[in-house]
């Protein structure tokens, strides 16, 4: 199958440009011109890369790719101060351009978009997520060339994800023995799920999708654990001395406990993650101290 894989440069996208291409899939990848490819380089030999700068641009490489299947990974987080307009183009405008080319072009698509377990009113990250998901179950009713899935995905970390994330600022910061780290009181539960059994999770959705009747696909493990477990587990396992100051930050208004993934559907083709959080935790200080 031809399987085309947006921001592929990102953690989730590159770490599913290696999944797939270990499945014997034909691997394109859609990254804007300006990305940076540091997560692809070990590896982007196996794969067919596309830059983009501009609307033309875009559908060129759509056209030149045709795919069979789209997994559509972009996000902008608002982490770095982006305006309205920035996190917009990337969460909603880029996967509106990319579903009115496949309508253009007729051709039968499967579309698998990752969006967010958060509520709308978490963020403008969450809220552009959102808008974007009603938008593409909308044209999938209305346009019979587009089966359109959304991943309802949960709180995944691993080696190498963004230094701004919650997980990955915890776990480094301990391995690297920083003096102190301030954080909530870590009483909200999160359904944290590693980077691993996030892609394997997708790779099923993906082999199973033509029996898959729910517009909402849940991907998690299945468990929630508070923030303070988490952060004391990662201090734990890295031998860590840096000093955790547990209710040095007050919650603010979108810091409420979240549900545990529904993960029946994923259950029905046998799949279960693999990862416990301390396995996890184990490999990726593994890995970050090498």
């Amino acid at each position: 199958m031809n399987v085309l894989i947006t921001g592929a440069n990102g953690f989730l996208g590159s770490a599913l440009a290696e999944k797939f291409y270990n499945l014997d899939y034909k691997v394109n990848l859609l990254v804007r011109s300006e990305s940076n490819l540091d997560r692809l380089n070990n590896h982007i030999a196996n794969y067919n890369l596309f830059k983009f700068s501009n609307e033309i641009e875009l559908r060129n490489a759509l056209i030149k790719i045709n795919p069979d299947l789209i997994i559509h990974t972009v996000c902008n987080y608002g982490r770095n101060k982006e305006n309205v307009l920035e996190i917009f183009d990337t969460n909603y405008r880029l996967g509106l351009l990319i579903l009115n080319e496949i309508i253009a072009n007729g051709k039968k698509i499967f579309f698998i978009n990752i969006g967010t377990i958060l509520p709308p009113e978490n963020s403008l990250y969450s809220f552009s997520k959102n808008q974007f998901s009603e938008l593409g179950k909308y044209i999938s009713k209305n346009f019979n060339n587009i089966n359109f899935k959304n991943i309802l995905l949960q709180h995944m970390y691993g080696p190498g994800d963004d230094e701004s994330k919650f997980t990955s600022y915890v776990i480094n910061s301990c391995i690297r023995n920083v003096q102190e780290v301030n954080l909530t009181s870590g009483e909200q539960f999160r359904d944290f799920i590693y980077i691993k059994d996030v892609t394997d999770a997708i790779a099923i959705v993906c082999k199973n999708i033509l029996d898959i009747k729910s517009e909402d696909i849940e991907i998690g493990s299945g468990n929630l654990i508070s923030i303070k477990e988490f952060a004391l587990k990662s201090h734990e396992l890295s031998n860590s001395i840096t000093k955790l100051n547990f209710g040095a930050i007050k919650y603010n208004n979108y810091q409420q406990d979240m549900p545990a993934s529904n993960l029946q559907i994923l259950n029905s083709f046998n799949w279960k993650p693999k990862y416990s959080l301390e396995m996890a935790l184990a490999e990726i200080i593994k890995i970050e101290t090498k």
